[in-house]
């Protein structure tokens, strides 16, 4: 089966991920919330960021 460049091309797009950097203020934002007990999936919702990306921040 060959496959066409356009096809290829919507497959790559789909596969690419979009990644933003944390601002500082979200760091610090991220400590206060820890520090009143709040758990990472409750402060991934509250900044509107993965988890996961809470997670790496704390090198969890």
């Amino acid at each position: 089966m060959r496959l066409s460049a356009e096809h290829l091309d919507r497959q790559i797009e789909r596969n690419e991920m979009n990644y933003t950097h944390l601002a500082e203020e979200e760091r610090y934002q991220i400590q206060a919330l820890l520090d009143v007990g709040m758990s990472v999936t409750a402060i991934a919702v509250q900044i509107n960021h993965h988890k996961s990306t809470i997670s790496r921040e704390l090198g969890n």
